[in-house]
């Protein structure tokens, strides 16, 4: 090393890949479920935390179908990357990546451990979805900002009858979870017993909770008494288990640009789901790159959202020499902006109005690092 400064030929450290549910379309039993019996959505996450001095490049989920539900010993097709007739190709799902902060976060003076680490592996998480009754191969793989690769050994599940809503995300959730103006939007709540209606406006303008152009109104939309600025659009459901979902969008009408979607749910004995009074909002991606949108997407988080005085920030540990923070306003305006110096660091953006914000982490020569939305309240 001494003779070699800079020279990193190690591969990332990757922790064994786990996931959640662990038996995927079957039963589960344990303390998440009070130790009843509990069917296991047939969708799972696969979940890992890697580490690497230069910086992760790239984390990425590889999966693939067995032809015949069946590992046999008469061959290694498994068990090996490059498989064999026995098995189907390769398929690639990018990481999402979560910062774990080190140090004392929360700044609670009963936490005082003597020896705190200099650094924690992040965590990337992705999830296989749509799959019933087969024998699935998945592993990860890791590359670091020099191009050194590291594989984890190839895991195997076999996934039960397909059950999307058993025991996946609980409470209110939208797919997909970064939307561009392009999508479809499904909003779902779990575990309700009653009908309901979608409260809902758009922050246009900078301006939050205002009235959806009528090109993006669900079929028998309604101003909410009469007036608005809200709509109200009717939820299917719930269905047999017990779940009540809306489809919206696609937001890409030139008419009214959206930067997020504001819902609360009114449910039809007149009792609100309004997210502990912080409501719920998804920022929409206008300015969508494909692939490597997301992939910036996945080098930065921000929390909580949405944010009132302090917004929290983690970063990988590259972005710390020679990097800064940009946040703007949805109109282009410069709002704050500051150098990286740490992993984790926390921002006062008391001063700022209430809306959505563009936040970017930009290198030495301005090429953009990271991107995320930033919903202030």
């Amino acid at each position: 090393i001494a003779a070699h400064p800079g020279t990193d030929n190690t591969t990332p450290t990757v922790f064994v890949p786990q996931r959640y549910p662990y038996n995927p379309g079957g039963t589960g039993f344990g303390p998440n479920y009070s130790y009843q019996q509990h069917q296991n959505s047939s969708d799972f996450h696969v979940w890992t935390f890697a580490y690497d001095v230069s910086g992760v490049q790239s984390a990425v989920l590889k999966y693939r179908l067995d032809n015949d539900g069946t590992n046999p010993l008469s061959n290694n097709d498994n068990e090996t990357y490059a498989g064999g007739s026995g098995v189907g190709s390769w398929q690639s799902i990018p990481m999402t990546y979560r910062n774990f902060p080190t140090g004392n976060v929360t700044g609670n003076p009963d936490i005082n451990f003597f020896i705190l680490p200099d650094y924690i592996a992040g965590e990337y998480y992705a999830e296989i979805a749509g799959i019933a009754e087969k024998l699935v191969d998945y592993y990860v793989e890791v590359t670091d900002n020099q191009g050194n690769l590291t594989k984890t050994a190839i895991q195997h599940v076999v996934v039960g009858p397909s059950n999307p809503g058993g025991g996946g995300q609980n409470g209110v959730f939208w797919t997909p979870s970064n939307p561009t103006l392009n999508d479809v939007i499904t909003i779902t709540q779990t575990d309700v017993t009653v009908g309901a209606k979608l409260h809902w406006g758009v922050n246009t303008g900078g301006q939050t909770w205002q009235t959806p152009d009528n090109a993006y109104w669900p079929a028998g939309s309604y101003l909410f008494n009469g007036s608005g600025p809200a709509i109200e659009s009717a939820m299917d459901g719930p269905d047999a288990e017990n779940n009540i979902t809306i489809q919206l969008g696609p937001f890409n009408n030139p008419d009214q640009v959206v930067n997020a979607i504001d819902f609360v749910i009114h449910y039809d004995n007149n009792t609100w789901n309004n997210n502990n009074g912080a409501d719920f909002h998804i920022p929409i991606n206008n300015a969508p790159t494909a692939v490597n949108y997301q992939a910036l997407q996945h080098r930065i988080s921000l929390w909580p959202v949405p944010a009132n005085d302090i917004l929290f920030v983690g970063v990988p540990v590259e972005f710390i020499d020679g990097h800064r923070l940009i946040i703007t306003a949805m109109g282009g305006q410069t709002a704050m902006q500051m150098e990286i110096c740490r992993e984790n660091f926390s921002i006062d953006v008391s001063r700022l109005e209430s809306g959505v914000y563009n936040v970017a982490v930009l290198d030495e020569n301005g090429t953009v690092r990271a991107v995320s939305k930033a919903v202030i309240r």
